[in-house]
């Protein structure tokens, strides 16, 4: 079967005129004998410019399939890219409100941030005049206090016995004190007993190398206090009683809290805020200012002109204090243990008069007046 001359696609003859694939006029090939040359050459070149042409139409298929194929990844490209940004879209909107968020969140904390220093700075203008309050009644009220003391309430004086231990918890010594003392009455024959506290100095805390030392304790430094009044025993059952049972100032006081019950045994399961209450109603029964005393107060109190790591000596027996005799002290070991408050009136006292047996203290069960 013959070839087309142009893109050599076969044909039947004398059944096509053209060529199915590129068109081309097919003459009667080969040439007949009969045609002039002229007609030949001429025949000849039209074919070659054909074959030219066709050459060329098969390189532009050819250039436009890789052109049709770039289009198709640019296309590719372009669908990732729109993908990608839609991303990205989405992800700055997140972005946007979240931050809008955070920015609101900010404000509210600036505004807080500006109340709260508000309110320090109108705390420290109440620092202040607190300060400026008590700086003056550290240089005049004391005196004029006990002064009011005097003249109004009968100063009593009363001796009591203070012992001295060793270190392995023996008696090395043993003195009779003396002490001023004025009375509270509280109604129902129930009586508050206040021991006056002279001025003096001394230094807070404990020394580095003191036993069971806690790191709070220190450092140490010299505090000067005022003289002032404290109560002489613990707050008992009975006195929290007959505070509770006056009429509510702030807030309510139970008559009856305690889980160790006796009249006279300190009270217990009472919180800070029951201590101030107790204060003021206090404060309101007597005309008397009561408060609770303040650490360094409580520790001079306590301390009673002594440095050792108790009033009575450089060690504890349960002979001296309401204590879990079951631990050791130094070489001090005694079977002996209290499970219960007891009774205020049961222990040795010390230099200032104060018997401490609080289970435990809002800076000292003790009132200060």
């Amino acid at each position: 079967m013959p070839r087309c001359p142009v893109c050599q696609s076969k044909y039947v003859p004398n059944k096509n005129d053209y060529c199915p694939c590129c068109n081309w006029n097919l003459p009667p090939y080969p040439f007949p004998m009969g045609w002039i040359p002229e007609i030949v050459q001429k025949e000849n070149i039209r074919l070659a410019w054909a074959k030219q042409i066709w050459t060329a139409f098969k390189l532009a298929q050819e250039r436009l399939k890789q052109v049709q194929m770039q289009l198709e990844e640019a296309n590719q490209r372009a669908s990732q890219m729109k993908l990608l940004l839609e991303q990205s879209y989405q992800e700055r909107s997140a972005f946007a409100e979240t931050l809008h968020k955070q920015e609101a969140r900010l404000a509210l904390l600036q505004e807080q941030l500006h109340q709260s220093t508000q309110q320090m700075a109108q705390l420290r203008t109440e620092l202040e005049d607190i300060k400026q309050e008590r700086k003056h009644k550290n240089a005049i009220i004391p005196h004029f206090q006990l002064q009011k003391v005097s003249c109004s309430l009968k100063i009593q004086e009363f001796s009591f016995k203070v012992v001295t231990l060793n270190k392995w918890g023996q008696p090395i010594n043993c003195s009779i004190n003396k002490a001023q003392y004025f009375q509270e009455h509280l109604g129902n024959n129930v009586f508050l007993d206040m021991v006056y506290i002279p001025a003096g100095t001394f230094l807070m805390g404990s020394p580095e190398d003191e036993l069971n030392r806690e790191s709070n304790e220190g450092p140490q430094h010299p505090v000067t206090l005022q003289p002032f009044y404290l109560s002489r025993f613990p707050i008992t059952q009975t006195q929290w009683k007959a505070i509770a049972q006056l009429p509510q100032i702030n807030r309510y006081l139970n008559p009856d809290p305690s889980n160790f019950k006796h009249p006279d045994t300190p009270v217990e399961k009472v919180c800070w805020y029951d201590a101030i209450e107790f204060c003021a109603r206090l404060s309101q029964l007597t005309g008397h200012s009561y408060r609770l005393p303040s650490e360094a107060e409580w520790e001079f109190a306590c301390r009673a002109g002594t440095t050792t790591p108790f009033h009575f000596g450089e060690t504890i027996t349960s002979n001296l204090a309401n204590y879990d005799g079951s631990y050791i002290y130094l070489r001090i070991y005694r079977r002996d243990r209290a499970h219960k408050p007891s009774e205020y009136y049961k222990y040795h006292e010390h230099k200032h008069s104060i018997k401490d047996k609080v289970p435990w203290d809002h800076a000292g069960h003790r009132y200060v007046r």
